[in-house]
């Protein structure tokens, strides 16, 4: 079995994370994803307080697995990011906005923050803010809604990883978003 640091930080077999696809990525999908050895992510944009906690709640009845949930700042309600942080999950991913503004509210917490960024200019604001891994999201991803549209995944995360955001460059780890269809694209990335 592939062993990566992603593994390691959140004690999951698999490195594959769920993404936390708007009105797809739910309770029942994030659950199964974690019961097949990788992370699911529940995509809570748009809930309230109370939806975060019943959608988690179902979650937790189908698996007791490391889970992440996932937030779009444009999107937070009053309470939503404290009812996130207050969740049984182990991770936060967190999309389209400042990163300092929310970290250190879900490190508190005890969770492990996840920024997705359409940048490497972002992803490195995000690790000198103190995320604990980085998502780098090209085109094939929806990256288009945050960066230049014209860079690919592959592009994203070469260029995140040159900049230190990811890889061997301390605790953080680099995490790719989209599609990878061929092995050689799938191992090139975890060369790094």
């Amino acid at each position: 079995m592939l062993k990566t640091r992603f593994c390691e930080l959140f004690g999951i077999e698999l490195p594959i994370m769920l993404a936390g696809m708007g009105t797809i990525a739910l309770a029942d999908l994030a659950a199964a994803v974690s019961e097949a050895g990788a992370m699911g992510t529940v995509a809570l944009a748009g809930f309230t307080p109370e939806g975060i906690h019943n959608e988690i709640a179902a979650a937790r009845r189908l698996t007791k697995k490391p889970l992440a949930c996932n937030l779009l700042i444009p999107f937070l309600q009053p309470g939503v990011a404290e009812a996130a942080a207050a969740s049984p999950v182990e991770a936060v991913t967190l999309f389209w906005g400042a990163p300092a503004e929310y970290i250190e509210q879900f490190k508190a917490a005890g969770k492990k923050v996840i920024w997705q960024c359409g940048s490497a200019e972002e992803a490195a604001d995000a690790k000198r803010a103190g995320a604990d891994m980085i998502i780098a999201q090209g085109i094939e991803a929806g990256g288009h809604v945050r960066g230049p549209s014209r860079h690919s995944t592959w592009c994203r995360v070469q260029k995140t990883h040159r900049r230190g955001a990811g890889g061997g460059h301390g605790p953080h780890q680099a995490v790719r978003h989209g599609m990878a269809r061929r092995g050689a694209s799938r191992l090139a990335h975890l060369g790094l």
